[in-house]
């Protein structure tokens, strides 16, 4: 396929091992996990969560975001890769929970209630 300005895109088919080199989050959030199983296999076929490409996260918010992503950090030690969406998740505008749950966590997140869970206020 092609981009607007017919340039062939790189073909995701063909494995490789710098596939996904130089990912950020100027990506959009389906190209990320493409590159991302490319790389390291498919999401949900691991068989443990540790062996999954990368962990998935929400932002938690009140407002509707203009991007998909808001954080993407490549994998580190033992540690995956973690990807931070904002237009998927049970809080906020897009989500199905109530906005005065997402109230309330965004309360605890100011509190450092999560702090052990590495959670973050954004």
């Amino acid at each position: 396929m092609a981009d607007d300005a017919r340039q062939s895109l790189p073909d995701l088919d063909t494995p490789g091992p710098n596939r996904a080199e130089g990912l950020s989050e100027t990506f959009d959030f389906f190209e990320l996990l493409r590159r991302l199983e490319q790389r390291n296999g498919l999401f949900g076929h691991s068989g443990r969560p540790d062996r999954e490409p990368a962990r998935l996260g929400q932002h938690v918010r009140l407002a509707f975001s203009a991007r998909d992503l808001v954080v993407f950090r490549e994998a580190r030690d033992a540690a995956p890769a973690r990807v931070t969406v904002a237009n998927f998740g049970l809080l906020g505008p897009e989500g199905p929970m109530p906005l005065h749950l997402t109230r309330w966590v965004l309360d605890r997140l100011s509190q450092r209630w999560f702090a052990g869970a590495e959670a973050q206020l954004t």
